[in-house]
């Protein structure tokens, strides 16, 4: 799904959720900015716990099509820091987005030249009712030259 020139995942429950990157040919070493956009169309308000700006997400990202990439050092020191750590609460109301942006390179290693795809997701008590929702990014690819 396209709005406004920028592709989303499916909607679930009214939310959407999309990823960007400002350049899909990296040199090796750089930094590979990623943006998030977290929207809800639904009727209702969107609560979730918020993390920090580099786990308020989850990603899967394979290198070469069928690699999972894993974390770096950062990455791991830095999850396991966070995950004993308190948590606010974030409400996202009916037709509002949040926009979070990150160096995924840093937590990821994407250090070998080649394709990288990437999506992103996250799961939320479900706004319209009981349960939870997956929601799930567009897939991107990224090539990491040399």
């Amino acid at each position: 799904m396209t709005t406004s020139n920028r592709v989303w995942g499916r909607s679930e429950s009214g939310c959407l959720l999309s990823i960007s990157v400002i350049d899909t040919q990296i040199q090796g070493g750089r930094g590979v900015e990623l943006r998030i956009i977290f929207r809800n169309d639904g009727q209702n308000e969107v609560t979730f716990p918020r993390i920090s700006n580099w786990f308020d997400y989850k990603y899967n990202i394979l290198y070469e099509d069928d690699q999972i990439v894993s974390l770096t050092k950062f990455g791991e020191i830095y999850i396991r820091a966070i995950s004993s750590g308190s948590r606010a609460i974030r409400t996202i109301s009916p037709g509002s987005e949040v926009h979070t942006e990150l160096l995924i390179n840093r937590l990821y290693d994407m250090s070998l030249p080649g394709r990288y795809t990437l999506e992103a997701f996250k799961e939320i008590p479900n706004p319209s009712g009981s349960g939870f929702v997956k929601v799930i990014s567009n897939t991107i690819s990224i090539d990491v030259g040399d």
